[in-house]
């Protein structure tokens, strides 16, 4: 799944593996000095464990993630190397590296793409419901949203239609009640959890498979990335608008 994560098991692959070369290397030459003059089998025998040995015990030295030889001579590369593995890893849970920007939002939402709708779910391991989705994407780039998406309308600030920016929420509902929500992407379109049997996907603005109406949009984040609400978490009802 995770190239960072591929990396740390090779990587303890060829560990392992070098560990017990050197076993070999040492307990050949201990047999080899033990056992005095070796016949010609038992010199092959010998001679092929010190090399197999040896030589899996370089391939540590040479396909070390950072190579040996750099780790020793500079500590601070292994300790960048390290922070740089950090960072893959965030990356490909899905944290954001940065302030909160539309690329990051929308980054963080595209990652969940397939995810199943789950009614009341909150995470990439339960599902998510409408409302759910919204509130996880936005947490993982650091912005604390309430639970449901009626409270969601009362953060941010008022966008009107035409003004739609990427990263927007937007809003749908009946009977002039808010019961839906996704995150807009441009060119009419947002991307949200639908409902029962469906999952994570972009949809048309206009589309009516649930059969609700466009309500309204809010814009969470200013142009220089700066969020518009509290970033404390804010109180929020459990029951959500699916």
């Amino acid at each position: 799944m995770a190239r960072g994560r591929d990396g740390r098991r090779r990587s303890g692959f060829w560990r392992w593996l070098a560990w017990g070369g050197l076993i070999l290397f040492l307990a050949a030459g201990c047999a080899a000095g033990r056992s005095g003059p070796l016949s010609g089998r038992a010199r092959v025998e010998a001679l092929t464990g010190l090399l197999l040995g040896g030589g899996l015990w370089l391939s540590e030295v040479l396909l070390a993630d950072p190579p040996l030889a750099l780790a020793l001579s500079d500590p601070e590369a292994r300790l960048f190397h390290k922070a740089e593995s950090f960072l893959e890893a965030a990356r490909d849970a899905g944290l954001a590296l940065g302030p909160p920007s539309a690329g990051s939002i929308l980054r963080t939402a595209f990652s969940q793409v397939g995810r199943p709708y789950k009614f009341g779910g909150v995470s990439p391991k339960t599902g998510f419901d409408c409302s759910g989705f919204v509130s996880w994407v936005y947490g993982r780039n650091g912005i604390s949203l309430p639970r449901s998406s009626q409270e969601m309308f009362g953060q941010g600030q008022a966008v009107v239609r035409s003004d739609l920016a990427p990263g927007d929420l937007v809003f749908f509902g009946r009977k002039k009640r808010v019961t839906h929500v996704g995150i807009y992407t441009g060119n009419n379109r947002y991307i949200h959890s639908p409902r029962r049997g469906k999952a994570v996907q972009e949809s048309g603005l206009d589309d009516r498979d649930r059969g609700e109406y466009y309500f309204g949009a809010r814009r969470l984040l200013s142009g220089a990335g700066q969020a518009y609400i509290d970033p404390a978490p804010a109180a929020g009802s459990l029951a959500s608008a699916k």
